[in-house]
């Protein structure tokens, strides 16, 4: 998920993630849902997560994610990439905020915590790049238990709230 500003929510900083991660060959496909969610309201984030991205490219397939958002403004997301083929599980931790009706997220880190040698080389890469791979997301929906924010590029990750 590629998201254009400075910092982002789950959705823009996770796409953002999984794309450069995995070498995302094409942009998702036009989410169709409409913005039925005006100003964010803060309590409405914090929590645990776990989601999963809902217009993925053709072909590409799904890594699922974990998301918490801490009442002073910290985040950690936590992704399975299956698509490598090898067993691959990155953490990023950094801070996030709400603008109105966007959510903001700052990357400070990026690290694989499955032990693969190969992933550490890659989080290593990916920790480089971290300023890129911040972001914003727009919440389209909202309920106590289901978000879905959508990025800048289009991309458009659901939460489901954890107990």
């Amino acid at each position: 998920m590629r998201m254009s500003a400075p910092i982002a929510i789950a959705s823009g900083l996770l796409a953002m993630a999984l794309g450069a991660c995995v070498g995302t060959p094409s942009a998702p496909p036009p989410y169709e849902g409409q913005d039925l969610v005006g100003e964010v309201d803060a309590d409405m984030l914090i929590g645990n997560w776990s989601g999963r991205l809902l217009n993925a490219p053709s072909g590409q397939e799904n890594n699922g994610f974990t998301a918490t958002f801490s009442k002073d403004g910290k985040a950690i997301y936590r992704i399975d990439d299956k698509q490598s083929g090898m067993n691959l599980m990155f953490e990023m931790s950094g801070s996030w905020s709400i603008d109105g009706e966007h959510v903001f997220i700052e990357l400070d880190s990026f690290r694989e915590v499955s032990g693969n040698a190969l992933g550490g080389m890659m989080a290593s890469m990916m920790n480089g790049m971290r300023d890129q791979m911040n972001g914003k997301g727009n919440v389209f929906e909202s309920t106590s238990s289901r978000l879905i924010i959508v990025g800048d590029g289009g991309e458009a990750n659901e939460f489901i709230r954890q107990p």
